[in-house]
């Protein structure tokens, strides 16, 4: 034995040989100032004992001239090995995964949805088509006293990397954290096994946003704005969340976060409260904007002592002439303003922007003064204090950016249904993560903005053509994702209308609904559950059935190119069917008929 993750070995019967998942994994010692980090010289056992169905072993590892006592504990949930960790005196820079050895055949698979930075963590398939075994580790962040995650994938002689670890930074007083640390492996034949569950607590207004399409429109001339949305209710699209962005509190560049007072030039308070009252008038959800990652110098709340510190004590920058401010503090201020804006405004929902954009150590706070310095930990749980916090007080869903938001899920109720990371307008639907563990969560809407989706520079097109099959992809990936609409204005009414028209119903009777069932069509149109599809690599047709808990089937052909012959109907590439039950009467598709592509919902509204 060695004291690290190279010492644990997997095997699962009548599926392979013996094989060492972790190889180079555990502790990784700060060396030089900092300026590099490295495995202990040697590992001496210091006692090990089973108590029950756990095993406890304790190594002193030697480190140059220091000895450093660390402690494992191991226990096994199901199918998954919990490692615990715990080094306590400063000195660990990094705890790692390590990388799996002896595997037969071995290939990735990211998981859409899964973000880290800019690689993310990866399913290890191992063996042939017809007996795969699939792996995956994740380190614990709720539990974790890290600075920082990381994430790597990569398939090499030397062994197969699948994911990377946690990092320790040393706070402003130049000492880092103890170091805790929880790892999950798992290993199992069936990929939905292998899926990291995120443990928040489920959103209580799913059954809001569940039924709306989503929206974000910045206030410009709120006259003008009014008689916009006016004309959109005139078309029976009322099923609505609509959120206000920065401009409704600035009429120029000053400061738009943490403030209580509207824009002047947009009508100042009354004028807010106003336009509050007759969009909500019209039938839609109506929140404002807000963030407490942005903190302007000019804001009247400023205070130096409330800025995040980096690791050199210098003061954390964020959006353009903005600070972030120390999240124990954004904790505090959203408490104090929130309420007096909703008591100004009276809204039913809320746009909490960036959050849910930026991994949680984006914004960690080294500052040594803190309580949970050092901590990524102590950003997340402070976010996710404000956005319950934000749900109460507008009585409604609190919405953010999303990219990272698995994080956050269930403590926000729904955020931008993107991962730009994943570049999903091009690459392979696999959608079991975000379907079986953040879709019961809360109501994720659009994938994104279709710039979130296409790319922020790119149109939806330049001929009639191209921006009708732009829209089109972008609706399909909407529906193979379980998400709610978003509200498209690019395009004109027409998009608008079809944005509208062509999601509401069906999102209305998912978005509550449980993923019970979800197969992928190979080349020959068999439909393959998850494992085998992961396996033989047939998700990557992106030709997705899910059906729901109440019976609703959605059938969505992402293949960019190639048609998909179903038993119902023929789907075009980006077409879609769903089918639903005697006693759900909801059938919808955008599909070929009579050689034609053809839209048409026959719902219950």
């Amino acid at each position: 034995a060695t004291g690290t993750l190279a010492d644990i070995t997997a095997l699962w019967h009548d599926r392979g040989k013996p094989f060492q998942p972790m190889v180079d994994g555990g502790l990784f010692f700060a060396i030089d100032g900092g300026e590099k980090v490295v495995p202990a010289e040697r590992g001496e056992l210091v006692s090990c004992r089973r108590q029950d169905d756990v095993v406890e072993s304790v190594w002193r590892y030697i480190v140059g001239k220091s000895a450093v006592d660390a402690k494992y504990t191991f226990r096994l949930w199901q199918k998954s090995l919990v490692v615990d960790v715990e080094c306590r005196g400063g000195s660990v820079g990094e705890f790692r995964v390590g990388r799996a050895v002896g595997v037969e055949s071995p290939r990735l698979v990211t998981l859409p949805y899964l973000a880290c930075e800019s690689q993310r963590p990866a399913a290890l398939v191992v063996g042939p088509v017809d007996q795969p075994l699939f792996v995956f580790s994740i380190v614990d962040h709720f539990r974790s006293n890290a600075s920082s995650l990381w994430a790597a994938n990569q398939v090499a002689d030397e062994g197969v990397v699948y994911n990377g670890g946690s990092r320790y930074t040393p706070k402003t007083d130049g000492r880092r954290n103890d170091c805790f640390e929880r790892l999950f492996l798992t290993v199992s034949p069936q990929f939905e096994e292998v899926l990291p569950n995120v443990a928040n607590p489920k959103s209580p207004w799913m059954h809001v946003a569940g039924e709306r399409v989503w929206i974000a429109y910045g206030a410009s001339d709120r006259q003008q704005n009014y008689a916009f949305w006016k004309n959109v209710a005139r078309y029976g699209m009322t099923n609505i969340a609509y959120t206000d962005h920065e401009t409704g509190w600035r009429d120029g560049g000053e400061s738009f976060t943490m403030r209580t007072r509207a824009a002047p030039g947009k009508g100042g308070d009354e004028g807010q409260a106003d336009y509050a009252r007759k969009i909500r008038a019209l039938g839609f959800r109506y929140g404002i904007y807000n963030n407490y990652t942005d903190f302007a110098p000019v804001n009247e709340h400023w205070d130096e002592d409330y800025v995040t510190r980096n690791p050199d004590g210098d003061w954390k920058t964020a959006w353009a002439r903005c600070y972030n401010p120390k999240p124990s503090r954004a904790v505090e201020l959203e408490a104090k303003l929130a309420p007096i804006i909703q008591e100004k405004f009276h809204l039913d929902t809320a746009y909490c922007d960036v959050h849910t954009a930026v991994q949680p150590w984006r914004y960690c706070d080294f500052d040594a003064r803190v309580p949970g310095a050092g901590t990524f930990a102590a950003t997340l749980y402070a976010y996710g204090e404000i956005m319950l916090h934000q749900k109460k007080t507008w009585n409604g869903p609190v919405y953010s950016e999303g990219n990272n938001h698995w994080y956050y899920c269930g403590l926000t109720d729904g955020n931008y249904g993107q991962d730009q990371a994943a570049g999903l307008a091009e690459n392979p639907w696999l959608v079991d993560f975000d379907l079986r563990k953040l879709h019961p969560l809360c109501c994720n809407f659009g994938m994104g903005n279709p710039g979130m989706f296409y790319g922020r520079n790119e149109s939806l097109g330049s001929t009639p053509e191209e921006r009708e099959g732009r829209v089109d992809r972008f609706l399909a990936a909407t529906l193979a994702f379980g998400h709610t609409g978003f509200l498209l204005l690019e395009g004109g009414i027409t998009n608008t209308v079809r944005s509208y028209f062509n999601l509401q119903q069906i999102h209305k009777h998912y978005a509550e609904q449980t993923a019970v069932d979800i197969r992928y069509a190979d080349e020959h149109g068999n439909l393959l559950d998850t494992s085998a599809a992961v396996a033989s690599g047939a998700f990557r047709r992106s030709q997705v059935r899910t059906r729901y808990s109440n019976g609703l089937t959605v059938t969505v052909n992402g293949h960019p190119t190639e048609a998909w012959k179903t038993i119902s109907v023929e789907l075009p590439p980006n077409g879609w069917h769903v089918e639903g039950t005697p006693e759900l009467k909801l059938t919808a598709f955008s599909a070929t008929i009579d050689g034609h592509r053809a839209d048409y919902v026959d719902s219950p509204a």
